[in-house]
């Protein structure tokens, strides 16, 4: 189907950061219930009808955000973004199933998501291109997240706050 150019429209993927690691260390059944309290996360910062979300797999998410400029659609990952952040999970020490050898760099109850975005037609004139633009986009902010979890490990939570968010725009790499 042929988009008018005069639609803008954004389109956003995210998954979690290390959600392996979750897996791994504290069992799929705690895993299941991060995937739920994110989704819950996710459609109470969906206002608008129009706007709509999807769990394409595992851990990843994309949402399509119509008569949504790249700005807008940055706003709200930005919310998003510090949404789940600030989100304690539920956790109980029931919860623990194995002391793995994949590594999760934080406390049980806390997730971070990285993200990338992407506009049509701003970025792309193509709509078919928009979703491996966010995902080109979301391998970049990938590099950022590995960036503030080896800041975290070498030099502690203030450099790993220090360094940007794990958001990103596509921008032609």
């Amino acid at each position: 189907k042929c988009l008018n150019e005069e639609i803008e429209l954004s389109f956003m993927i995210f998954d979690i950061n290390k959600f392996k690691g979750i897996n791994d260390n504290y069992g799929h059944e705690y895993g299941d219930k991060v995937l739920r309290n994110l989704g819950e996360i996710l459609l109470e910062q969906l206002y608008r009808p129009k706007d709509k979300a999807y769990r394409t797999g595992g851990d990843e998410f994309c949402i399509l955000m119509p008569d949504t400029n790249i700005i807008g659609a940055r706003k709200f990952a930005h919310r998003l973004y510090n949404k789940i952040s600030e989100k304690e999970f539920p956790w109980n020490e029931e919860d623990k199933y194995v002391q793995s050898k994949t590594k999760y760099p934080y406390k049980p109850n806390h997730v971070t998501v990285s993200m990338g975005i992407t506009s049509f037609p701003l970025k792309s004139k193509i709509p078919k291109e928009i979703y491996n633009q966010a995902d080109i986009a979301l391998r970049y902010a990938k590099i950022i997240q590995g960036r503030k979890e080896e800041a975290l490990e070498e030099q502690g939570q203030n450099a790993y706050d220090d360094l940007p968010l794990p958001i990103k725009v596509y921008e032609g790499f």
